[in-house]
């Protein structure tokens, strides 16, 4: 696995962070699952 694409997973899992802490700040718990799932499956795309 080469540098790039481990810098674009840390970046992809900044923005959902971020992205999933603003949704739950307005009280979106629903944002939650789906930063989980967008998680998981970024990985499971790059590793499997």
């Amino acid at each position: 696995m080469n540098k790039k694409s481990y810098s674009i997973v840390i970046l992809i899992f900044v923005f959902l962070m971020i992205y999933g802490a603003i949704h739950i700040e307005t009280g979106s718990v629903l944002a939650l699952p789906a930063v989980v799932i967008l998680g998981v499956n970024a990985l499971w795309n790059l590793f499997f």
